[in-house]
């Protein structure tokens, strides 16, 4: 038997491999010739539109469900309950998907805008009290929008919007609108000189045993203190003589000085207010050529002031020519010649310290009055701190300031609803309490209103502006646009005084409802003791 009948050469098997993979050539030829030929058939394509939806055998089947359903798809692609879009009928046939792609953002992004405010209410028509305040007390019933302590992004808008003088609830902007960034940035100030750990208001009837006059500062430290302070006067002031600052306040610890710009008021100059006087002041004031009028002094007693000092000169010249008909001086008595300028200036002491010593200083005499303000020793002491400037927009050297917030929650003893209350306390404009006042009645329409009025400025609003002095409010305006005032407010501070109804003094306020009541009326000839 032949041992290699099982196997075969290798010659023989690369045959046999050569062999099968030409017929398998040849029988993928023949099959793709005959796909290409017989066999290119279109397949039908099944349309899914055609075929109803396979239902879902665990769902409960509704008609009357479906249809409303369908009915509000066809008439609404947006829910009118969210104020983005309203129905689709009351749109254009010819209006295409960017038209109402369009009227979509803008519908979003005025809702995302102020998400927090309701339709935009009426500004409210509070009276504008010219006086400072150092504490207001907001008391309601319902609890307050705002806290003492915000969230980061409410506190960057409320910086933003307060620095940039924007009105968060309107405008296109990126803000938080809610109602803390709204009233934090309300609460934002500029003042000049800002020393941390120093009072700096009220600065009236401080002595020169307090604290901040106390201040051991270096010589060279009050120089530059007193140099920074002058550069801070002048730029707030050409401010305010440009019209892009509405008014500005000066506290010293003697007095108090308000310039506003013209416009504001009615004024067609830019004028200053002086408030509390004394004859010192006043007398130096006529040493530094400065022209002023006392508008709120009693004509009554003007009358009987001139005739007593015609009297006194009138006594005095005639005593002198009876002594030197006699041979004798005038000046060798002792108190004889000072009695006549005694009896002159006697008149004036009456008025110092009184609501009714107002210096009104109008158009260029302000100048004259600014110079008096920088060359006169207004801090007490070598070492004493300038008087404090209080102004709505940035200066050079000011400082960003907001007023002190505090909460509170008072129960009630008899077991009756409880009480929520916001005490502000630091100085408060006049921008600034009409500003709070709207958004607490916008939020708590009915809440009450307490403030805590700085004495020695009520004048401010005492005061009505001759007719000779006054202009039409649209013309007053025209130049406030970049005052940094809302045009709302702005047209409330040009707004001219028509007679003693609109002379209020605020003291508590009742807010019911988009309407108010002043309360706490008192005598406002009071003096002002130190």
């Amino acid at each position: 038997m032949d041992e290699n009948a099982g196997w075969l050469k290798p010659k023989k098997s690369f045959k046999l491999k050569k062999s099968a993979s030409r017929k398998s050539d040849v029988t993928r030829k023949e099959i793709g010739g005959f796909s290409s030929d017989r066999l290119s058939v279109t397949l039908p394509v099944k349309d899914s539109s055609s075929q109803a939806k396979r239902r879902n055998p665990f769902s409960v089947h509704n008609e009357e469900a479906d249809k409303k359903r369908q009915r509000l798809s066809e008439n609404f692609f947006l829910s009118s309950d969210s104020g983005f879009i309203q129905s689709s009928d009351t749109q254009d046939s010819g209006c295409g998907s960017s038209q109402s792609q369009d009227q979509f953002e803008e519908s979003l992004r005025s809702k995302t805008r102020d998400p927090h405010l309701a339709a935009s209410k009426p500004e409210l028509d509070l009276p504008l009290d010219w006086s400072l305040k150092s504490r207001l007390t907001f008391t309601s019933k319902q609890s307050w929008p705002w806290r003492e302590h915000i969230s980061t992004a409410e506190a960057a808008s409320s910086v933003t919007g307060g620095v940039r003088c924007l009105d968060i609830a309107k405008g296109n902007h990126c803000l938080d609108t809610s109602p803390s960034a709204q009233f934090h940035a309300s609460c934002l100030y500029w003042q000049h000189p800002s020393l941390p750990g120093l009072p700096l208001y009220p600065r009236y009837g401080q002595s020169s045993m307090s604290k901040v006059e106390r201040l051991n500062l270096s010589p060279e430290m009050h120089r530059f203190l007193v140099s920074e302070w002058i550069n801070s006067l002048q730029s707030v002031y050409q401010l305010v003589k440009a019209r892009q600052c509405p008014y500005f306040y000066v506290c010293s610890s003697s007095f108090t000085c308000l310039f506003r710009a013209a416009g504001i008021g009615g004024s067609q100059q830019i004028l200053a207010l002086l408030t509390p006087t004394t004859s010192g002041v006043r007398a130096a004031l006529k040493r530094e050529d400065v022209e002023f009028t006392q508008p709120l002094l009693p004509k009554v007693n003007e009358n009987c002031d001139d005739d007593t000092d015609k009297g006194a000169q009138e006594k005095g010249a005639t005593s002198t020519e009876i002594l030197e008909s006699l041979g004798i001086e005038a000046d060798s008595l002792p108190g004889f010649s000072s009695s006549s300028s005694k009896s002159t200036a006697q008149s004036g002491v009456n008025l110092d310290g009184k609501t009714s010593s107002l210096v009104f200083v109008e158009g260029v005499e302000c100048q004259s009055l600014l110079n008096y303000l920088l060359n006169a020793k207004l801090s007490q002491g070598p070492g004493g701190v300038p008087p404090t400037i209080l102004a709505p927009v940035a200066f050079p050297g000011a400082v960003l300031k907001s007023l002190r917030v505090k909460e509170h929650s008072l129960a009630s003893k008899t077991g009756g609803t409880k009480s929520y209350q916001i005490d502000l306390q630091g100085p408060v404009m006049p921008h600034t309490l009409q500003t709070l006042a709207n958004l607490s009645v916008n939020h708590c329409p009915a809440s009450n209103l307490r403030t805590h009025t700085q004495e020695d400025t009520v004048s401010f609003s005492l005061l009505s502006l001759p007719k000779d002095s006054v202009a039409p409010s649209v013309f007053a305006s025209a130049g406030l646009n970049d005052c940094g005032l809302p045009e709302p407010m702005l047209k409330k501070f040009c707004k001219v005084r028509s007679g003693p109804s609109d002379v209020t003094v605020l003291r508590e306020v009742n807010f019911r409802h988009g309407e108010f009541e002043l309360a706490g009326d008192e005598d406002e000839d009071v003096h002002l003791n130190k």
